[in-house]
């Protein structure tokens, strides 16, 4: 997994990439990272790799830039082509190297407050929730 950090919205290529280890940044199914001086605006977004065993469910591409489930505002070009985000990669990425595809859409980090004012859990057992992932 690697956090490829951008300049601007505009930025195709990355001004900064970090290889995340899975022993340090990853906790269960989540990935995290603290990333010092990070503020409301900055430019991120991810790349992962691992097997491609479709029978198996596993679809890895390292060379494709991937968003932050977790995003809570996402950038892209004023024409986005949804295409380039279709079918094999041109030039494959090997372990974080190589030349990849740009990155179109991206995400920016927004205000992490939100005020829930007088919100309370509602304590509904979970036999009566309809969750969807």
């Amino acid at each position: 997994m690697w956090l490829l950090l951008f300049d601007s919205v505009d930025g195709v290529q990355p001004s900064q990439t970090i290889e995340l280890d899975p022993s340090i940044n990853k906790t269960g199914d989540i990935w995290h990272v603290r990333v010092v001086g990070a503020t409301r605006g900055l430019v991120y977004a991810f790349r992962v790799d691992g097997p491609f065993q479709p029978e198996q469910g596993h679809r890895f591409d390292a060379s494709k830039t991937l968003i932050d489930p977790y995003a809570t505002a996402l950038s892209s070009p004023r024409h986005l082509d949804f295409g380039a985000f279709c079918g094999p990669a041109q030039g494959a990425v090997a372990r974080g190297g190589g030349l990849a595809p740009p990155a179109l859409l991206k995400c920016i980090v927004t205000d992490n407050g939100f005020d829930w004012e007088d919100d309370r859990p509602l304590h509904l057992p979970w036999s009566d929730l309809v969750i969807y992932e």
